[in-house]
């Protein structure tokens, strides 16, 4: 887990074969999901972002990074 005082970037990308749900629903499921495990609340995210992608074939993939 990230420090309680560490200051973080999201950045999510979802790749779909047929696109479901919205990026905002999708984002936010997926902070809270995390919410605990890596860091104590999101809170510390100082920008997030979130791309839906159509691509045969279902895959997931959330990055985050600890800003400097």
């Amino acid at each position: 887990p990230f420090p309680d005082d560490a200051r973080l970037s999201l950045g999510l990308t979802v790749y779909q074969e047929k696109r479901r749900g919205d990026a905002s629903n999708l984002l936010k499921a997926v902070e809270d999901a995390l919410q605990g495990v890596l860091y104590k609340n999101d809170s510390a995210f100082d920008s997030v972002s979130c791309e839906v992608c159509e691509k045969a074939g279902d895959s997931f993939r959330v990055e985050i990074e600890v800003l400097a």
